[in-house]
């Protein structure tokens, strides 16, 4: 079998849940030493991030935070009503992986949970 070579890219979009998942597991500290960047809309450092605050990510320079303009909010409203089982952050994730042409799994989520 042989091994194949991960895809290479230079941004990732980030949404709250794994931020939280890496400050769970005491792993936020290797952010830095990723070989790409890590990118969140500004709603979710300015509305969700709390535990940890999405400012002290930003003052370390751990992760980047991506404000929108109006037309861009009217697009992301748009593409809400596409996806309204999503939060506006999740849709303002998608949304920004998708302006900035990121590889075909650019956004970094956890799992949805399955409840049996």
């Amino acid at each position: 079998m042989s091994k194949s070579t991960p895809p290479s890219f230079e941004q990732c979009v980030a949404d709250t849940n794994v931020i939280i998942d890496l400050h769970t597991g005491d792993l936020l500290e290797l952010l830095p030493e990723l070989s790409f960047r890590v990118i969140v809309p500004d709603i979710i450092v300015e509305n969700e991030l709390l535990e940890p605050a999405g400012e002290d990510l930003l003052e370390k320079g751990w992760v980047e935070a991506c404000e929108f303009s109006g037309e861009e909010l009217v697009k992301i409203q748009n593409l809400w009503g596409e996806y309204a089982s999503l939060t506006v952050a999740d849709v303002s994730a998608l949304y920004l992986a998708i302006s900035l042409d990121a590889p075909s799994d650019p956004v970094i989520d956890s799992p949805p949970s399955t409840v049996s």
